[in-house]
């Protein structure tokens, strides 16, 4: 007769004793990291001589198909597979992730999961706040795992777990600097009938889009608010040979050649203030114009990505020089 065991935590078979008792050990992962193999589609988790082994195409993975904060549900079966192994001596990552394993330790035990479950997998992010206002915002990446009407089975036993919680694994982390040149001017964009202003270092830009008119060619102190229609952009790049350029911040285009756009966050919330001052001209200069200095900065400015958030109380943007 078949003999069916339902455990609420993850707990498996491990061997029948003469008498035909069945003898198992409960296994906690609980305080246990995620971990993959660099060259390998496997994540892992170990604890003592066991190891849960979860296979998938990272393709399937991919910012495309998975949208941050929205969980994905793959079936199990063939290409989508979780395994549980015992070795003999204490599991070591390197038994399933080296293309030419070590003899030791040895397998003991291994037992797939039936086709019908689940893994569900969200990809999310986190930001790190900074120590100071000075310091560069931190983004994590990471995926979550949780495996769903698992069944192990090995002989005539069927082990049936209804929910696992595999845990998370960062996968990257990017970080926005807002580090850029001290009073660098602000250039124009070129593109679209709003005046749009971009600073750049070597890796980073930002991007503040404005109504035309909207910086008056008199001295005074300006504030406004940004929204949907007139907004900051910051943009972060993976360099691979040059650096950053205005054309580069101004277009839509995330790939140039080996550069890659790795972050791009939209504020819509927040407040401009621009501090206008005449610029002084040469003495007996018929052909000068009157010139002004544009200060720029931004104040409680709330960023935001496909749902995520974070805000930076000051944010300085550069000065711009206009003429009349």
């Amino acid at each position: 007769m078949k003999r069916l065991l339902s455990l609420g935590l993850l707990a498996f078979f491990l061997n029948s004793c003469d008498d035909g008792d069945i003898v198992y050990q409960e296994l906690n992962f609980d305080n246990n990291p995620v971990e993959k193999c660099s060259t390998k589609n496997l994540f892992l988790k170990k604890n003592g001589k066991d190891m849960l082994i979860f296979k998938i195409d990272t393709l399937q993975l991919s910012a495309n198909n998975l949208p941050l904060a929205q969980p994905k549900t793959f079936e199990i079966g063939t290409n989508v597979e979780l395994i549980y192994r015992v070795y003999d001596d204490l599991a070591i990552s390197a038994s399933i992730c080296e293309s030419l394993p070590p003899a030791k330790p040895v397998v003991t035990s291994e037992m797939k999961a039936s086709p019908g479950g689940t893994a569900v997998i969200t990809r999310d992010l986190r930001t790190l706040a900074p120590s100071t206002e000075t310091d560069p915002i931190t983004i994590v990446y990471f995926y979550n795992f949780e495996f769903r009407n698992i069944s192990f089975k090995d002989g005539d036993n069927d082990i049936n777990n209804s929910k696992i919680a595999f845990g998370e694994y960062q996968y990257t982390q990017n970080q926005l600097t807002f580090k850029f040149k001290e009073n660098f001017n602000p250039i124009p964009c070129t593109t679209g009938d709003d005046l749009r202003l971009v600073v750049h270092s070597d890796t980073d830009a930002m991007i503040l889009s404005l109504p035309q008119n909207s910086i008056e060619l008199t001295e005074g102190t300006q504030t406004f608010n940004i929204d949907e229609t007139h907004f900051l952009l910051y943009k972060s790049y993976q360099i691979r040979g040059g650096v950053v350029t205005s054309e580069m911040a101004c277009s839509n285009e995330t790939i140039f050649g080996n550069t890659k756009q790795l972050e791009n966050w939209k504020a819509v919330e927040g407040i401009v203030k621009i501090v206008t001052n005449k610029v002084i001209q040469a003495e007996n200069d018929p052909e000068a114009k009157t010139e002004y200095s544009h200060k720029i900065s931004l104040e409680k400015v709330k960023f935001t990505k496909e749902g995520r958030t974070f805000t930076k109380d000051i944010v300085p943007f550069g000065i711009y020089n206009s003429k009349l």
